[in-house]
């Protein structure tokens, strides 16, 4: 018993030396599984960073692009504006009709049409029929056409051989032809995509946010 208590420090020193060799062995366990995942963190930061600059880059891009769709739509916007914001059937009617009467056209009839909407104007036919010759009727589309404040153009356009006899040296041809008129549609509004881009960058953000969640 007297042996076994002079040896008592020895045994104490060898329980703290394995303890200390299991906490440091345990430690040194710790360090290395550390440094194993130390280029895993680095490529998740590197990677990460790389998605900031690429969102940053997008972002700014979305911006320039948001500026430029608004200055497109402003100008479309303008020229839109330069259509007559009404059509005067009465006014188009008596000037057509007059066009026709000092050319010595036969057999007007000149009937207006339903408007038809084609989003940021509307168009206007008028339905033209008559009799003359041809070069009565190559005049009459001249004359049509330079009446630009009108923003009158032709639409189909049908020659035939007309039944009518011409004591004259030329042909009697029948024409049907439509004629096109414009107006502005002051409820149009030219869609700039911005909201669209906006949910989309949106989008993209909660992405990340559920990304870097779940990681």
């Amino acid at each position: 018993m007297t042996k076994l208590i002079s040896r008592l420090h020895i045994f104490i020193l060898l329980w703290v030396v394995f303890n200390v060799f299991e906490k440091y062995d345990s430690h040194t366990t710790k360090t290395t599984e550390i440094e194993s995942r130390i280029p895993i963190i680095k490529n998740k930061i590197k990677r990460k960073n790389k998605e900031l600059r690429d969102l940053q880059k997008f972002l700014k891009d979305v911006e320039k692009a948001k500026k430029m769709i608004e200055r497109v739509a402003q100008e479309n916007e303008r020229i839109q504006r330069k259509f007559p914001s009404k059509i005067n059937d009465s006014e188009n009617l008596s000037m057509v009709s007059s066009m026709v009467n000092r050319l010595n056209i036969l057999d007007l009839k000149l009937t207006p049409k339903e408007e038809e909407d084609k989003g940021f104007y509307f168009i206007k036919r008028y339905n033209l029929k008559a009799t003359g010759t041809f070069l009565q009727f190559l005049i009459l589309l001249e004359k049509i056409a330079e009446k630009k404040e009108k923003l009158m153009n032709i639409g189909d356009l049908v020659f035939k051989k007309s039944s009518i006899k011409n004591k004259g040296r030329y042909q009697l041809i029948d024409v049907d032809i439509n004629l096109l008129v414009y107006r502005y549609n002051n409820d149009f509004k030219e869609d700039r995509g911005i909201d669209k881009i906006e949910k989309e960058i949106k989008n993209k953000k909660t992405k990340r946010k559920k990304r870097k969640k779940s990681s």
